[in-house]
C-alpha cells in the first residue's frame, strides 16, 4: 500500500466517476503493500473493493486486459469469477465478494495466515491443496 492518504471527498469523486453516488463509507481494506485498497459500502446495500493500481510498479491497462481475459476464459468453463464493476484508469472496481478472503503466507504444507478474511472474525482459515490429475 502507498504512502498516499485519500480524502473521503476524493474518493467519492473516483466511485461517483464510475457511477456508484450512494456511498456511505469507504475504508482501506486488506494488508496489501502495493495498490491502495479500499472496501465501500453504499446505502443501497451493496458492497464493493476499490483498487488504485500502483502505476510505478504495473501497467493498469495491461494487469486489466490479463484479468479480463482470465475472467473470460473461466467463465467459458462454466466457472465463476469476479466481477469487475468498473475501471477508470488506475482505479478498478470490483463487486466484493462475502465470504472471500486473501492469502497473504503459506505457512505449512494445506495451511495459509489470513488476515483480511471478509467475515466479522476476520480469523485464519486453512485449506487442503488438492493434486490436479493430468
Amino acid at each position: 500500500m502507498s504512502s498516499r492518504e485519500y480524502s473521503a471527498d476524493e474518493l467519492r469523486e473516483v466511485l461517483s466517476g464510475m457511477g456508484v453516488k450512494d456511498v456511505v463509507s469507504a475504508a482501506r481494506y486488506g494488508s496489501g503493500h502495493i495498490n491502495d485498497t479500499f472496501k465501500v459500502d453504499c446505502a443501497s446495500g451493496t458492497s464493493y473493493i476499490l483498487q488504485r493500481i500502483n502505476t510505478d510498479i504495473f501497467d493498469p491497462d495491461a494487469v486489466m486486459s490479463n484479468i479480463r481475459r482470465v475472467t473470460e476464459h473461466i467463465r467459458a468453463k462454466g466457472g465463476g469469477t469476479l466481477e469487475v464493476v468498473a475501471y477508470a484508469r488506475p482505479w478498478r472496481l470490483y463487486a466484493f465478494i462475502k465470504g472471500a478472503h486473501t492469502v497473504d503466507v503459506i505457512t505449512e504444507a494445506g495451511s495459509t495466515s489470513s488476515p483480511t478474511s471478509t467475515t466479522p472474525s476476520r480469523a485464519s482459515r486453512s485449506s487442503t491443496p488438492r493434486a490436479r490429475r493430468t
